[in-house]
């Protein structure tokens, strides 16, 4: 069983997580505190994310609806129909983090088909074989979004390990808007490794994103 990492700054640890059938349990120990809290990371599919929409949405738009990040005057409700349109797809898959009753933390994503467009508008020429397609080759992790206060204890990563580590794809792929340097950071201390910057794209605030990889485990 895998025991998740210790914090960088000694300020929160994981203990070895537990399964069970909603998911991992883990508990989670704030320095200072005085008290012990249980975070439940939970994986599922649509039932799960339809269960905690509300709280996706407001999380969401506490996070992404300010700088650094840029955003289109009814991003919050397009985010909406983007993420009740994708539940749909058999191959979406959601963690979401609780504490207690409180939503902490989510990512989500689903499969991507043959015909995507994700490697089409790089401003650089892409490495060999990187837009190569074939089908369950590409899991796209859509969003990811943790808290402000639960930032750097190592929620993000165990939300991200418990969507990705049992699917079945062989490589992940995520979109980063260029402002969102402690976003670029996160990425890159996991070990995620930036392909290239694509734009500009048509209608899409802002022009242009990059473009991060990492492989999964078959």
């Amino acid at each position: 069983m895998r025991r998740w990492p210790t914090c960088g700054n000694g300020s929160a640890r994981w203990t070895t997580p537990t399964r069970s059938v909603t998911g991992r349990r883990c508990d989670f120990v704030v320095a200072g505190a005085g008290k012990r809290s249980d975070l439940s990371v939970r994986v599922g599919g649509r039932e799960l994310a339809v269960s905690h929409h509300p709280r996706i949405r407001r999380l969401h738009d506490e996070i992404f609806l300010r700088p650094p990040f840029v955003f289109a005057e009814r991003a919050s409700e397009e985010h909406e129909n983007m993420l009740t349109s994708i539940r749909e797809d058999p191959t979406f898959g959601i963690s979401v983090a609780l504490c207690g009753a409180d939503l902490v933390g989510f990512t989500y994503g689903h499969r991507l088909p043959v015909d995507h467009q994700w490697w089409e508008r790089f401003t650089v020429l892409l490495p060999a074989g990187v837009a190569e397609e074939w089908e369950g080759r590409t899991f796209a992790l859509i969003d990811i979004g943790v808290s402000e206060k639960w930032r750097g204890k190592g929620v993000g990563r165990c939300l991200m390990d418990s969507l990705l580590g049992p699917r079945g794809e062989r490589r992940a792929i995520l979109s980063v808007q260029p402002s969102a340097v402690r976003a670029h950071a996160f990425y890159e201390r996991l070990g995620w490794q930036l392909i290239g910057r694509k734009g500009p794209i048509p209608g899409v605030l802002p022009p242009f994103w990059d473009i991060y990889c990492h492989p999964l485990s078959a």
